[in-house]
């Protein structure tokens, strides 16, 4: 290269750029006294346009500000709604859209000239275009500024006039290296700066004559025939496969000039294929081998994993890293919408929008960020922690500011707080001042005014003062986190500034909703990129593969060549389709744009230019199935590499996920125990790996006091985890006989004694019908849920939650169907009435007892509740017969009411329970239970004779009740089931299941008989599973059906043995 100061270098990639930077840094350890003159083509031509002023009234365009007015315009814009409908309306600004009006006027394209690429299969588009260029390129003229085509025009003429940007003063040659494709903005640079300097091009590859099987080449040559007809002054040239040194040379000029049989020459040194099981598995290998080449001294900025998808791979290859203890260089740039710092102050806008939800008022006061900068603007006093707000906005039954202030939630739970109410207050008044303070967010206007008040309310947090809150900087984690966080401030003040200043440039006055300009601002803040400070020695790079083609490599790792992930797809087009880009570059004289294929075979030349310029070894990898399982197939542009080596697709060892190596070669802890545990209680564990792992467990007890403790706590989790799985290879009928005190049966003294004490001590309460119906369906969930209290808290929710609706329905039909106030003879139409009412009386005490659910979903419940209790009521009447209710609601097992159970030779049995309706008959009682539930197995397994003292108990204690409570023994009796939620399926489940009153069943002294198979007993029943809870008999029953919905599946682990069915 000449000297850095007469000469000027367009980098194909940033990644190339830093490579040559940091290469001269090295061969000049002093420094440069200038900056070299390196740029690319998205650095350069913002450079040039800003030194180049422009004539008096007219102003730049600024780049936030270009989408803001397309916007603005298509939203007045009349005709050509259908086409622009969705960018008009839409939350996003139209980037892309106003991208392309930008490259036709650089292509010099004029409206007439695009309305004439008019055509009948076009549906309207370029006259719809013609239209929005005349609309855009009109306001521009109006408000005096001018956009990048402008200014590059402009430029261009300075040039000619003699001017010189201060930047090019010194400049005599400008060269572009290693070019694969020219955009209209670079074209048009390359021209204006050709009036001043020499300029030359350098094409990265020489096609062959045929141009080959890549596509781009045609495109290639036009941009050369363009650039020859339009710009004589530019120079051109084209670098043969020759010049790049790379054993692999000789592959790719074979692969551009489409041949296909394998070539002669062994390439087996220096490309290998690898198939790994994975993609985690893919990138653990890759970042391996690339981490033994650093450790055997080959220079880091020598060798580099590629990534198809870095997004994905690049998280991978992080993960690898960390557990190997590999360096990385990888600093990938970050949305400013995706850092912390901009995600809580998009949480604290939003919250007007959502009506102050609970649930985010409390993300809010948990943030770190906000908790902090909040204080001073909304606290009277002393900040109450996040903690305390969160329950006292539970207890007082808040859920959201959208029917009453939060103050008016906290100070009607004044009186039920008791010592917490004046900090109800408090809380109340300081959301009333947040709320003050967002207002202004709540509602509609125009973009500049929402975006000043923005920025203002930024000002007014001060975040970055409190950025140290509750961090150590000495702490090299969270002095990490305070670097990133101090970026994120900073290209937040940025992006604001930016921002207000580009709304303010459109002079755009139309009003928009608060959702939509929330929309809008989060958009364009995605816009901006964080880019975290690199830290740390130089390690393996990881570079995406648009960034790699051009680096100077010894070494290149390439990962996720799958068919279907490479190449991949290009993104999606606004607007016009590739076709209708060729029209427009073939109108303009000018291959600006490429279609679908020229993407695709542009990122197969990038691969092939890699190839070309590595110098040592290449190796290319796939994955050989998903995270599903689901297998995958390696790319075609790899098989026809592979197969023009020669080369033999390796595999990878290890699983989907990854694989732990050996002792041997182990790289982090975890790899450390996991091959202990290989070695020594594995009985199939080799004799070398046995020996090994007894070496390093007896240097480890030596040299680590807490070695031993932990190695005892993994090998008794081991055999845990082992015998759990010989649990879950077990039926359900073997499985209670073969737990033990790790797998449900609890053995020891004292805490059997503990759970007797809970169960029937003087502070126990009676077990329930339904609690014994969870026991018999699988114990060990009825031990979390009552004997270790694993439930869910309640809180308040948006909609009603089903327990809190059944109670409803429940309330409502007791008052229906109170004895005193029925009345059989009511005509239909007074049944309606009633139950309407009815269930408004029962709405009306729910809410007094606390707010259950929001307000306007109850009343949009009511219209179907009221259809569904009116078919009921309706079939409960017509079914009463001879009979009539004689109780509602009745409970049992209090000291007023009690009913238990003798158990000779253990505590009595106390029940407990609540009859939804009791109704008497000439011969007969009858107990009818209601059930608001969409179950269809648990409705039908409470109505199954053959289940009852099985697994469904709840109506056979509450008819074994009704028959000791009778105030003269009934003949028969009757148990039925009300469906509420599902009226319209209960013809097949209402039909009462019918007792004699000397049924074997109810029997509380059955009669013992030699029979093999005793008739079922309730008593009996009841008995062995009150025997089975006291004697800490607590294993799983693993079902499909039951396991589905159990709320402690990922506590338990067991698993449903593969031949069993619903019913086990």
């Amino acid at each position: 290269m000449s000297s850095p100061v007469s000469q000027a270098f367009v980098f194909p990639s940033k990644a190339a750029l830093d490579q040559t930077l940091a290469e001269m840094t090295r061969e000049s350890p002093g420094g440069f006294l200038l900056k070299p003159p390196f740029y690319t083509f998205d650095s350069l031509l913002p450079a040039v346009l800003e030194q180049t002023p422009l004539p008096e009234g007219c102003a730049p365009l600024s780049p936030q500000a270009g989408p803001m007015l397309l916007q603005a315009i298509l939203r007045k814009a009349k005709d050509h709604e259908d086409l622009f409908a969705g960018m008009a309306k839409g939350r996003r600004f139209p980037d892309r859209l106003w991208r392309l009006l930008v490259e036709i006027k650089a292509a010099g394209l004029l409206p007439e000239q695009i309305r004439e690429l008019e055509q009948a299969d076009s549906g309207g588009r370029f006259l719809a275009l013609t239209e929005l260029l005349e609309l855009y390129q009109k306001r521009l003229d109006d408000l005096g500024l001018a956009d990048q085509a402008d200014r590059l025009k402009h430029l261009e003429a300075s040039l000619e006039k003699g001017f010189r940007p201060k930047l090019i003063s010194s400049w005599r040659k400008l060269e572009a290296l290693e070019v694969l494709w020219l955009r209209t903005l670079d074209l048009g640079l390359l021209r204006a700066l050709s009036k001043a300097i020499k300029v030359r091009v350098n094409f990265s590859l020489l096609p062959p004559d045929d141009e080959g099987p890549v596509r781009l080449f045609k495109l290639l040559k036009a941009t050369e025939r363009h650039i020859i007809e339009n710009m004589s002054q530019v120079e051109i040239n084209w670098h043969e496969i020759e010049e790049f040194k790379g054993p692999l040379a000789p592959l790719v000029q074979a692969r551009l000039g489409g041949e296909t049989a394998p070539l002669s020459e062994d390439f087996e040194d220096c490309l290998e294929v690898l198939k790994a099981p994975g993609r985690y598995t893919e990138m653990e290998d890759l970042v391996i081998r690339a981490g033994d080449l650093l450790n055997s001294g080959v220079p880091p900025q020598k060798l580099a994993i590629v990534l198809t998808d870095p997004d994905i791979q690049g998280q991978m290859a992080l993960n690898v890293a960390q557990r190997m203890g590999i360096s990385l260089d990888w600093s990938p740039s970050l949305p400013l919408t995706a850092t912390p710092v901009c995600r809580a102050f998009l949480l604290l806008l939003e919250l007007p929008l959502k009506s102050f939800l609970r649930k985010k008022l409390i993300q809010a006061f948990e943030s770190p960020y906000l908790f902090p900068a909040l204080a001073p603007l909304i606290w009277e006093n002393d900040p109450l922690p996040a903690s305390r707000i969160k329950s006292l906005l539970s207890s007082a039954g808040y859920f959201d500011a959208a029917e009453n202030e939060p103050l008016f939630y906290l100070q009607s739970a004044y009186h039920r707080l008791g010592e917490g109410a004046e900090t109800a207050v408090y809380l109340g008044q300081s959301l009333e001042k947040l709320k003050a303070l967002l207002e202004e967010f709540s509602s509609p206007g125009n973009l500049h005014s929402y975006l000043r008040e923005v920025q203002e309310l930024w000002r007014k947090l001060k975040i970055g003062q409190h950025l140290f809150f509750g961090l150590n900087p000495e702490n090299k984690k969270e002095s990490q986190t305070i670097i990133q966080d101090m970026a994120a401030l900073g290209a937040m003040d940025q992006a604001l500034e930016e921002l207000v200043l580009a709304a303010s440039q459109i002079e755009d006055v139309d009003q928009l909703s608060a959702t939509r300009l929330l929309a809008g601002f989060r958009h364009m803040l995605a816009q901006y990129q964080v880019h975290p400070l690199k830290k740390g020695p130089m390690g393996i790079r990881l570079v995406s593969l648009d960034q790699a083609g051009a680096l100077d490599l010894d070494y290149a790792f390439v990962a996720g060549l799958n068919l279907g992930d490479f190449p991949l797809k290009p993104q999606a087009r606004h607007f016009l389709g590739g076709q209708d880009l060729v029209r427009l570059g073939i109108k303009a004289k000018a291959p600006v744009w490429r279609t679908d294929e020229e993407e695709y075979s542009g990122q197969i030349l990038n691969l092939l230019r890699l190839l070309a310029k590595t110098r040592h070894k290449v190796i290319l990898s796939h994955a050989a199935a998903d995270a599903s399982g689901q297998e995958k197939e390696p790319a075609l542009e790899l098989t026809v590499i592979a197969s023009l080596g020669g080369v033999e697709i390796s595999r990878a060892n290890g699983g989907v996920y990854g694989s732990l190596p050996g002792l041997e070669q182990c790289h982090d802890p975890l790899g450390l125990w996991a091959g202990l545990t290989r070695g020594l209680l594995n009985p199939l564990a080799f004799e070398q790996e046995n020996h090994l792992a007894r070496e390093v467990f007896t240097c480890l007890s030596e040299q680590d006091p807490y070695f031993i403790p932990k190695w005892r706590d993994i090998r008794a989790r081991v055999m845990i985890e082992a015998r759990r799985k010989e649990l879950n290879r077990l039926d359900l009928k073997e499985r209670p006989l073969n737990s033990d005190a790790y797998s449900g049966s609890l053995n020891s003294s004292q805490i059997i004694g503990r759970i007797r004490e809970l169960l029937t001590g003087s502070q126990s309460r009676p077990q329930s019908a339904s609690s014994f119906e969870q026991y018999a369906a699988c114990p060990m969930a009825w031990f979390y849920g009552r004997i270790l209290g694993l439930t869910p808290q309640d809180e308040p929710e948006l909609d009603l939650k089903p327990s809190d609706e059944g109670s409803w329905v429940h309330e409502a039909l007791r008052l229906f169907f109170e004895p005193e106030e029925y009345d059989h003879n009511w005509s239909d139409q007074t049944r309606r009435q009633r139950i309407n009412d009815c269930l408004e009386q029962a709405r009306a005490e729910q809410k007094a007892g606390g707010n259950k659910g929001h307000d306007r979903l109850a009343e949009a419940r009511k219209p179907v509740l009221k259809k569904a209790l009116a078919k009921v009521v309706e079939l409960e009447c017509r079914e009463m017969g001879e009979a009539r209710p004689r109780g509602v609601e009745l409970s049992f097992g209090s000291k007023k009411n009690p009913f238990e159970i003798k158990v000779p030779g253990w505590p009595d049995l106390r029940l407990a329970g609540r009859v939804d309706r009791l109704d008497k008959g000439p011969d007969f009682i009858r107990i009818v239970d209601y059930k608001h539930t969409s179950n269809d197995a648990g409705l039908r397994n409470a109505v199954c004779r053959e289940e009852w003292g099985v697994s469904a108990f709840q109506l056979p204690i509450y008819l074994a009740f009704a028959a000791c409570q009778a105030p003269e023994p009934a003949l028969r009796l009757l148990a039925r089931l009300t469906p509420t939620r599902k009226w319209f399926e209960s013809e097949k489940l209402r039909k009462p299941v019918e007792l004699l009153a000397d049924d074997p069943f109810l029997n509380r002294e059955p009669v013992l008989s030699d029979q093999e198979e005793q008739p079922i007993n309730l008593y009996q029943a009841l008995a062995g599973l009150w025997k089975n809870m006291l004697n800490g008999r607590f294993f799983a029953l693993p079902d499909k059906q039951t396991c589905l919905y159990c709320d402690f599946k990922r506590i338990c682990r067991a698993e449903s043995h593969a031949g069993e069915d619903n019913n086990g």
